[in-house]
């Protein structure tokens, strides 16, 4: 069974959303408006500071998934380094140039099998080996190689390293904003609270449908609930088909979001009917799309976005 139910805010983001459109009417009304000096004052004092630090939020979070996308590049270039000097070295070691033995340098079996490298870890770890084992090979005698040089290896390991100073920093630095974000989130659960109080009471009076249509307004939305539903799904760049990581999955008229991973996203919602999926990255252009939602039915919908210009 389901039933008709005024949703409240779970997201940062359905919390901006309630606190725009109340300041927005409040300017509109002016004088004229129902709610009290009080909870006006309140509305106008927090909508400001929220939107200041979810904008923060928003931006921290756009240099983030920058430095990361930046990372995962040098991470690329070094494995892709440290597979080609080993593959060099070994079919050297086929031609007579070098022993086969000097696999052993580079931690290398003699079939010149490549080393795990599917980690950000592993990659250092073999560049580490690579380097220090060809140090000791050329102080023991052992001649150096081009195409690649060992030097190249090691300029691609800093650049790693570098990369991961400078992601971090950008993680710690959105968390810091998240945190401050966060903080308000108890007085503006309770302003919404009071403001959308005063809104249901002033259009009590008024037929059922009238009164949700007015109070909408307002940012007071209802809905048709059923039973828990969760919606899953991929979400994928349009161009590489690659999983995007970050990327805010929510329902216009939902109170739950999610955020994509490499497994996609699961969202789960208690809302019926006809409903707008959302998915936003800093990144990447809006999407929207409609879903269906039916008692008893957990759908999938696959996410393709496109990135900003």
């Amino acid at each position: 069974m389901s039933a008709e139910a005024k949703q409240q805010p779970k997201s940062n983001r359905t919390r901006k959303a309630g606190l725009d459109t109340g300041k927005q009417k409040l300017t509109a009304m002016g004088l004229s408006s129902f709610i009290t000096a009080a909870t006006a004052a309140l509305v106008n004092a927090l909508q400001p500071s929220y939107f200041g630090l979810m904008s923060t939020v928003n931006a921290k979070k756009a240099v983030f998934y920058i430095a990361t996308a930046e990372k995962d590049r040098k991470v690329a270039i070094c494995r892709m380094l440290c597979s080609h000097f080993i593959q060099v070295f070994y079919m050297a070691t086929q031609r007579g140039v070098f022993p086969v033995g000097a696999l052993a340098y580079y931690d290398v079996n003699e079939k010149g099998n490549l080393p795990d490298m599917s980690t950000d870890a592993k990659v250092l770890s073999v560049a580490a080996t690579l380097i220090q084992g060809d140090a000791d090979r050329v102080s023991d005698g052992g001649a150096a190689m081009a195409m690649p040089l060992i030097s190249d290896v090691a300029t691609a390991k800093t650049d790693v390293e570098n990369s991961f100073i400078a992601q971090n920093n950008a993680e710690q630095a959105l968390k810091t904003a998240q945190i401050n974000c966060n903080a308000l989130n108890p007085q503006v659960d309770a302003c919404l609270n009071l403001l959308w109080g005063e809104v249901e009471t002033h259009f009590i009076n008024l037929p059922r449908p009238t009164m949700r249509d007015e109070a909408r307004l307002w940012g007071v939305i209802y809905q048709r609930e059923g039973g828990p539903k969760t919606v899953t799904g991929s979400v994928k760049d349009s161009v590489t088909n690659e999983d995007i990581i970050g990327a805010e999955i929510y329902f216009t008229s939902g109170r739950n979001d999610d955020e994509s991973g490499p497994r996609g996203y699961s969202l789960n919602t208690s809302l019926m009917d006809v409903q707008q999926l959302n998915a936003n990255h800093p990144l990447y252009e809006d999407f929207q799309t409609d879903v269906t939602l039916v008692e008893g039915q957990n759908p999938i919908v696959n996410i393709v976005m496109v990135s900003r210009p």
